[in-house]
């Protein structure tokens, strides 16, 4: 999460863009992963298989697995 304070603001709506568009590429890029991390668990594939497909860590794909099986 970007934190801007009061003395740094961006001059211009472009650099606030800027800022905040990087920002939400890696945070969209991270969903993707998930969201396919997820689908692949659904279909049986085992977490370490998951994990070496999306580059998301072993862990996180773990707590993904988890949270299907709450289900």
């Amino acid at each position: 999460m970007v934190y801007v304070d009061r003395d740094n603001l961006p001059q211009s709506w472009a650099e606030l863009e800027r800022v905040f568009g990087e920002e939400g590429k890696e945070e969209g890029k991270e969903e993707g992963k998930k969201s396919v991390a997820i689908e692949l668990l659904k279909a049986g594939m085992s977490t370490e298989f998951v994990s070496k497909h999306t580059k998301l860590p072993l862990e996180k794909v773990k707590e993904l697995a988890e949270g299907l099986s709450d289900y």
